[in-house]
């Protein structure tokens, strides 16, 4: 049995019978999801991306997928990373994909129309999620306003849609900005945007993930089954 991810109801809804899903599972001995955000995000403004599906793109001879996050189930960015981080991510794929084209390296791209903030430096402080060595060492020694490259700490202190903490953080210190933000299958502690700052945001890439597994789900499904038997990687069928 592959790695999976937890079929849950996520912010997008639950499983659908006779979809095709591309899933990186949780693996305890993997690596954490800091290592695959994208710090800063890259810019899609002139890609002309489509803002509702999936599309292929092409790097150094590798199909990739990219696939725009819908800011109407996940309108933070935080959001999405916060619900990967528990159960995995399970993302749709449309059936009329050439499937053929799906392999091993292939990777899934997620793009949100609210992944860079042109104004980051006037939220004034941040704490980094991505603690790994060499990262942005000039964001990590220099106070924020005069960071030049935006760090994906600023998506845990854009929060919208928050409510008041009903507990105080474990590490004792606490902000009148702390909100904790409730999503269909869990919740998590963050905190709001400051009231003085208007954000500009741009489209751009925020993570980058690999396939453990395409999945589809049982129930009528014996024609995307077929389609999804052309990527050259691990398939299964699900219950849910």
């Amino acid at each position: 049995m592959s790695i999976s991810a937890i079929p849950v109801q996520r912010g997008c809804g639950t499983r659908k019978s006779g979809g095709v899903y591309f899933e990186t599972g949780l693996d305890p001995n993997g690596q954490p999801i800091e290592y695959f955000l994208c710090d800063p995000p890259i810019l899609v403004d002139d890609w002309h991306l489509s803002a509702v599906g999936v599309q292929f793109i092409e790097r150094d001879g590798i199909t990739h997928i990219l696939d725009w996050v819908g800011a109407k189930h996940y309108p933070n960015v935080a959001d999405f990373l916060e619900e990967v981080k528990r159960f995995g991510l399970s993302r749709r794929l449309s059936s009329s994909l050439d499937f053929s084209r799906i392999s091993a390296r292939t990777r899934i791209l997620l793009v949100h129309q609210r992944a860079w903030i042109n104004n980051f430096q006037d939220y004034k402080t941040w704490n980094c999620p991505k603690n790994l060595p060499g990262h942005h060492p000039e964001v990590l020694t220099q106070e924020p306003e005069t960071s030049k490259r935006m760090c994906a700490g600023v998506w845990w202190g854009d929060i919208e849609g928050g409510t008041t903490p009903k507990a105080k953080r474990l590490d004792g210190v606490g902000s009148d900005r702390d909100v904790e933000r409730q999503m269909p299958s869990f919740s998590y502690l963050a905190q709001k945007r400051p009231e003085t700052v208007k954000p500009q945001y741009r489209p751009a890439i925020f993570a980058s993930f690999p396939c453990s597994r395409l999945v589809v789900v049982k129930g009528n499904h014996e024609k995307n089954l077929e389609k999804a038997r052309r990527a050259n990687v691990v398939l299964e069928e699900v219950d849910q």
